[in-house]
This record gives structure tokens, C-alpha cells and sequence, in this order.
């Protein structure tokens, strides 16, 4: 699936890099509002262990109250950083699971590098939207290439900020509703199901991937009502089933992270600008 192959389009020649862009739609689904990972197919693990301290869900939440807070909280957002976790299942009925490192700027400067699994190790990708640009670095050839957004964006949308990563889908786009509580009673279950998604051309989903149309699929957002920010997300397919979930830990807000930080290579990496 994308979400597998993307970091693996990276360890071929740069000559390869050049044919096949396909690799830098992961990154752009990732940096736009979180159901626009919807190409993935993964499956569900469990849940970010609530802490000693649990806030319980209020009584008669709303969807209106629960965006509200949602905007408030990354009001207060400077810079963040996360753990992104996608588990994804296998025809033998084994899980693979990728893991990313996320750091980010609300002002738009994003750096992910790639954990797990250890052949995608150090793959790193930077989407800098104040330069409008893509860079994405290969630890097996040490080259970096750097594109501009909309050379690779081909059309999709893209945010003023990456707080959409832990927000929820447009209204607009989907139907959203209150779906109760975990057992910890700290987290609050958005559902959202798409509206008129076939039909619409503008729709962001669309350019994910047709196979996987938002019509058919069942999303849900988990919310941390004492954080109030998207950790989890789980989708489903017509019939119930689990297709993948993405799960963000480790959240660390206002970490003082600095710019030259995140757009920075490792020493001695080879530039190939394309700008």
C-alpha cells in the first residue's frame, strides 16, 4: 500500500526518483488534514494509554463543541512534535508497522524521518511551505532531492498549518458525529462519513485513491478531551471491518523546536535541486 511502498521509491537511483513521483503523494497526504491518509490500508492497534489523570467526556459533547476546542488548543500551538504509528496487515495474517518521527512548525516547516521499519530507516522528507518546497533524503544513495509543493502536490489542497494532522475532517465533506467514549472516558469518538465524495471533483479524497472512496469507508477520530487533539484514527470498510488505523504518540507541544533544525541533511548529502 502507499504508506508501505513511499519510503522504499527512495532507495532506488536517482534516475527512479525522477520517473516515479508517486512517493511524494505520501507526504502531502500526511501533512494535510489527517483523513487525507486515507490511501493507506491499515488495521487497527490499540489506543494511547490514558493517563493516571483522566478527564472524563463531558456530558452531551456536541461535534460544534468538540471542534471548538480542537481550534483553541492548537490556538496555543507554537511547534509539535509526535511519534506517528500506522500498523498495517498482511495476507498471513501478521501486522506490519512503520513508525515516522514528526516535527513541526505551525508556520509550516515539517520534518518526518522514518523509524521503523529498518530498511526505511532515516528515510527523511521536508515539506518547508513558507519556501514552497519538498525535500526528501535517501540514507542508501545521499541524495536529497528538493521540489517545489505544487511540482509534487498535483492539485491537492494544502494547509495553512499542519494542526489539521490532529484536527477533524471539513464538515462540509463529511458527516460527523458523536460516536461516546472510550472505557478510560478520556477520549471521545468522532465518526465521519463522506458526503457525495464520487460526485465531487474538488473532493481532497479523490486524489487519494478511487478504490478507497470516503463513501464507502467509516472513519473514526479519536479526541483527547484533556489535550483536545486527534491521536488516533481508525477506518472501516461497508461491512465493518477494520482497514487501518493511525495512531499519534508521544505528543510534545511547544517544544521550542527551530527551523534550521528541521530543514537541516546529514553531513556530506548530495543536492539535487529541482526547483
Amino acid at each position: 500500500m502507499l504508506a508501505a511502498h513511499c519510503p522504499h521509491i527512495m532507495h532506488q537511483s536517482s534516475g527512479a526518483i525522477g520517473r516515479r513521483q508517486n512517493y511524494s503523494l505520501f507526504l502531502i497526504l500526511l501533512l494535510t488534514l489527517a483523513f487525507l491518509c486515507l490511501s493507506g490500508c491499515l488495521v487497527a492497534g490499540e489506543p494511547a494509554a490514558a493517563a493516571s489523570s483522566t478527564t472524563a467526556v463531558p456530558a452531551g459533547l456536541s461535534v460544534e463543541d468538540i471542534i471548538r476546542n480542537i481550534e483553541g488548543a492548537l490556538q496555543k500551538i507554537t511547534d509539535i512534535s509526535c511519534q506517528v504509528e500506522f500498523n498495517q496487515p498482511k495476507p498471513d495474517g501478521s501486522t506490519a508497522r512503520t513508525f515516522i518521527e514528526v516535527q513541526a512548525t505551525m508556520s509550516g516547516v515539517l520534518r518526518m524521518t522514518f523509524l521503523e521499519p529498518p530498511e526505511f530507516a532515516d528515510v527523511i522528507y521536508i515539506f518547508d511551505k513558507p519556501s514552497n518546497k519538498v525535500t526528501q533524503y535517501s540514507p542508501i544513495t545521499g541524495i536529497a532531492v528538493v521540489q517545489y509543493i505544487d511540482q509534487v502536490a498535483k492539485g491537492i489542497p494544502i494547509p495553512d498549518n499542519i494542526g489539521g494532522l490532529f484536527s477533524l475532517p471539513s464538515a462540509a465533506e463529511y458527516d460527523l458525529s458523536v460516536n461516546g467514549k472510550d472505557d478510560s472516558g478520556r477520549y471521545v469518538i468522532v465518526a465521519a462519513k463522506g458526503v457525495n465524495n464520487s460526485t465531487n471533483n474538488n473532493s481532497k479524497v479523490n486524489n487519494a485513491d478511487s478504490k478507497n472512496n470516503a463513501d464507502n469507508l467509516l472513519y473514526h477520530f479519536w479526541v483527547d478531551t484533556r489535550e483536545w487533539l486527534t491521536t488516533r484514527i481508525c477506518v472501516y470498510d461497508q461491512n465493518g471491518g477494520t482497514i487501518y488505523t493511525i495512531s499519534y504518540n508521544s505528543i510534545r507541544r511547544n517544544g521550542n523546536l527551530k527551523e534550521s533544525n528541521l530543514r537541516r541533511l546529514p553531513p556530506r548529502t548530495e543536492i539535487n535541486d529541482w526547483t
